[in-house]
């Protein structure tokens, strides 16, 4: 589980079985997650049965002063915050050049593409009083193996993806649960998910595969057996960083 309480404290339940589900804070993810996801279909036509990771507004107002709220989660450093206006204001007259030039420095896309998204998080987490932080679909083989079809986390680090699947083995009655498909971006999370040996060997995969009791012909892993052959290949930049900057002209923080 998570160090933090207030992510501890969320609600993972099936979508259909939540307790506390506003209307808007479910169409926010419909709309904001789930078309924009190239496996729409699949998660709109299974929309009642995603298990989801649902943060609760309520939860801040029992935070100790020592432990972390949503906003701290949320959002970046307290002391990036208080110049938040004057660093937009000047990267809104810096980045067209950086952009035109394509030479973003990193510094740069790393504020970015981590506060603007996740202080929009935490507006519609105030607004609503409950935000879906996290997500994944399963599908059950038997009663001991259950496979993710898709999965992935809104709020980054923290630990929020580890905190669904544990969540999730403690309501089934600790099954195996492992993803069916690993796609590339996914391969080195898993791996470390999956508590692999690093550096990464073929023959640790084939172990977990075979003390899991898991059938070879359900997986497609060749991303993760990838790594095994080429771990230190470059990871090309994030085209993901890119869209978010395409946001931050376009919207006023």
């Amino acid at each position: 589980m998570s160090t933090e309480w207030v992510i501890n404290d969320a609600i993972f339940a099936k979508i259909k079985d939540l307790p506390y589900s506003p209307g808007e804070a479910i169409k926010q993810f419909v709309d904001n997650v789930i078309y924009k996801h190239p496996n729409w279909q699949i998660l709109l036509c299974n929309l009642s049965d995603i298990y989801v990771l649902q943060a609760l507004f309520g939860s801040e107002q029992y935070v100790r002063k020592d432990e972390k709220g949503w906003k701290e989660i949320m959002c970046i450093a307290e002391e990036l915050q208080k110049t938040l206006p004057k660093t937009i204001a000047e990267l809104q007259k810096t980045l067209p050049k950086y952009i035109n030039n394509q030479s973003i420095p990193t510094d740069i896309l790393d504020i970015i593409a981590e506060f603007i998204p996740n202080y929009e998080s935490y507006n519609m987490l105030k607004k609503n009083r409950s935000y879906i932080v996290g997500y994944m679909l399963v599908t059950e083989k038997d009663e001991n193996c259950h496979y993710i079809e898709l999965f992935d986390t809104i709020i980054r680090k923290n630990n929020i993806g580890l905190v669904m699947i544990e969540k999730y083995k403690e309501m089934h009655n600790y099954p195996t649960l492992v993803p069916q498909i690993i796609v590339p971006d996914e391969a080195k999370y898993w791996a470390k998910v999956l508590n692999l040996p690093y550096p990464y060997q073929k023959n640790a995969i084939d172990e977990f595969i075979h003390d899991n009791d898991l059938d070879w012909n359900d997986l497609a892993w060749e991303h993760l057996y990838k790594l095994c052959d080429n771990d230190d290949e470059p990871i090309e930049k994030n085209s993901e960083k890119y869209k978010i900057i395409s946001r931050f002209f376009t919207h006023a923080y």
